[in-house]
């Protein structure tokens, strides 16, 4: 994507769409939150969303959005998660404007998944082993972090 594209879609974004962490409960099988970064940006033309997610060569994937009152257009979501969020923001980031803080989180975020990566269980079937009570909390700080950002009203 060129200059002119990613600084489009930096402002697309700091005007519909959320920079934000994902969060999945802690299972009863001793497995830890699980955490992830998204972006999600949505619109009442599904065109765009579609420009977008060709131009910067994503995945994720679009939907219709069903959460609308009944006098409002149908809109669309494009929903991307931690690789393609990643790989987008790094080239947005310099042309955002309202959401360079949420960015930033997110990319301390990253920072601290890499130095802890998932320590895969062979024994057991469903995934990782329970992460450590310090690096759960620092995890759940980002998360308080960007959600007290993307606060309505705020």
């Amino acid at each position: 994507m060129n200059k002119l594209e990613a600084a489009y879609i930096a402002g697309f974004i700091d005007g519909e769409g959320c920079l934000t962490l994902g969060k999945s409960p802690a299972r009863r099988n001793g497995r830890s939150p699980e955490y992830s970064i998204i972006i999600a940006i949505a619109n009442t033309k599904i065109e765009i969303l579609k420009w977008i997610k060709k131009t910067a060569h994503l995945g994720g994937c679009m939907g219709i959005n069903k959460k609308k009152p009944a006098n409002h257009a149908i809109s669309y979501q494009l929903h991307l998660r931690t690789k393609d969020s990643l790989n987008l923001l790094a080239e947005i980031y310099p042309y955002l404007r309202l959401k360079k803080q949420q960015a930033e989180i997110l990319f301390e975020f990253y920072k601290l998944r890499k130095l802890n990566p998932k320590r895969w269980n062979p024994i057991k079937s469903m995934g990782s082993l329970p992460s450590s009570p310090e690096y759960i909390k620092n995890q759940e700080r980002y998360y308080k972090k960007i959600r007290e950002l993307n606060k309505r009203g705020r």
